[in-house]
């Protein structure tokens, strides 16, 4: 692609019907700011299903490198990424400068399925399915996440909330269930020593807006089993807006969730401090359930601390929700 340099946009067809395409990683550095380059599946029926098998890369699916502060114009169409320990995919510009930025892309029509380190606790954690760093305008539509998680207290047995028996037959039942399927509920410390992380409470992220990755665009998804933030944005990323999801059994700290780094947290501070994000949209989603079956909430982190706070009259507000709906998943097995 480098040596062709194309003048006009470009269609890659992936075969659908050719069977998985296993453990396949691809770091992608091209691209022109005038024309789109567009990954999509064929016939376009069925997704082009990637896998990671027993065996399975330490790096992402694909990995998009661009700082140079223009337009990239990736879009990835009806691909299903399935089994990765990594990321799927990483849109990367430069963390430390905001001029450095890479944007316009889009993933939709996607599925990613099994992500994380819990069937594989030897292997390093991942932070996100899809990390989104100094990457602006882009849009993430109609893509479906289903059993994200890592190998932390998440993915070990728990105590569910107390079922609501209204009989003596029901209590009983409930009895015998809990019994039959979580016989064991682990205490903290036997959670801490099965983390091979060495820490037991670093949850994956579905979709991660980080580092000055403004106007992104969340909408029409659905994430269902995340033991983990299913939206988290991050350190002076603004104008990001989550509209129109749906979220099943999500979100450990919460389902939408800001936060930037504490100076004094050395292993995670930039060299420039990090700040809050504003200008936020959150609007007409639906929850039921966080990830251990209670009330779906969000968490916004607005601290202002030195020179960290709100960046002046560019932003006119810090958070606007509207039209969200939820409720705690309650059925006839829940304990």
């Amino acid at each position: 692609m480098q040596e062709l340099q194309p003048q006009s946009d470009v269609i890659i067809k992936i075969r659908s019907d050719c069977g998985p395409y296993i453990n396949q990683c691809l770091l992608w550095t091209y691209y022109n700011p005038k024309y789109s380059i567009t990954f999509e599946s064929l016939p376009s029926g069925e997704n082009a299903r990637f896998i990671a098998d027993d065996d399975p890369p330490g790096e992402p699916f694909f990995v998009l490198e661009a700082d140079d502060g223009k337009p990239t114009n990736i879009v990835f169409k009806r691909l299903t990424i399935i089994d990765y320990v990594d990321r799927a995919i990483l849109l990367k510009g430069d963390r430390e400068n905001r001029n450095n930025w890479n944007g316009h892309n889009v993933i939709e029509d996607c599925v990613f399925n099994n992500i994380g380190n819990s069937r594989m606790p030897e292997k390093q954690y991942s932070h996100s399915v899809i990390g989104i760093v100094n990457s602006r305008n882009n849009v993430i539509k109609n893509c479906r996440f289903s059993k994200i998680s890592n190998n932390t207290i998440a993915t070990f047995p728990q105590r569910r909330p107390k079922f609501r028996s209204r009989s003596k037959f029901q209590r009983l039942l409930h009895d015998i269930l809990k019994r039959l399927f979580f016989p064991n509920i682990l205490n903290y410390e036997e959670r801490f020593a099965l983390s091979s992380s060495g820490d037991p409470n670093i949850p994956i992220i579905c979709i991660y807006i980080a580092h000055h990755s403004d106007s992104n665009c969340v909408m029409d998804c659905e994430f269902n089993g995340v033991m983990g933030d299913a939206v988290r944005i991050r350190d002076d990323s603004n104008n990001n807006s989550i509209i129109k999801n749906y979220f099943e059994l999500a979100g450990w700290n919460a389902l939408i969730s800001t936060w930037y780094c504490k100076p004094e947290r050395d292993h995670c501070t930039k060299v420039e401090v990090e700040r809050p994000s504003f200008g936020i949209i959150v609007r007409d989603n639906r929850a039921r359930g966080n990830w251990l079956y209670g009330e779906p909430r969000i968490f916004f982190d607005f601290r202002v601390e030195d020179d960290s706070g709100h960046p002046g009259g560019e932003y006119p507000f810090g958070l606007c929700l509207e039209n969200n709906v939820s409720k705690p998943y309650y059925s006839f097995l829940d304990f």
